[in-house]
């Protein structure tokens, strides 16, 4: 563990400039975020590079692992929506058995259940 902190771990695309920032600002008891950018194609994300974005998401996780992070936050909406709801969840469930935290997580697919209030889960109107 860094020194007395808590230590929160940011894992983002390589290309990701602005969520560092922002979640050293939300969440200040785990500023500054150690930040694991994971590498991608030097264009738009596809659903063909998903297992291979996989793979380099926990690859940059690994060298966070000894600073023992107490929050793991995974921001790339462009995967989650890519993956949909079964596969971003699949994503959570590899990081958490990489650390070994328990999943708590918001997603790109939010439970619309009280909004409709029909019980019915639906995905965003816009998403994929």
């Amino acid at each position: 563990m860094t020194g007395n902190r808590r230590v929160g771990l940011l894992v983002v695309p390589a290309n990701n400039t602005t969520m560092e920032r922002e979640m050293n600002a939300l969440c200040p008891d785990f500023a500054p975020f150690l930040v694991a950018r994971v590498k991608r194609p030097a264009r738009t994300l596809t659903r063909d590079d998903l297992p291979a974005y996989r793979v380099s998401t926990l690859e940059a996780v690994e060298p966070f692992l000894e600073d023992a992070p107490e929050l793991v936050v995974h921001g790339c909406t462009a995967a989650g929506f890519l993956a949909g709801r079964a596969g971003n969840a699949a994503m959570v469930e590899a990081l958490r058995d990489k650390t070994g935290l328990s999943p708590r997580h918001g997603s790109a697919w939010p439970d619309h259940r009280e909004r409709h209030g029909d019980g019915e889960q639906r995905p965003p109107p816009n998403a994929p």
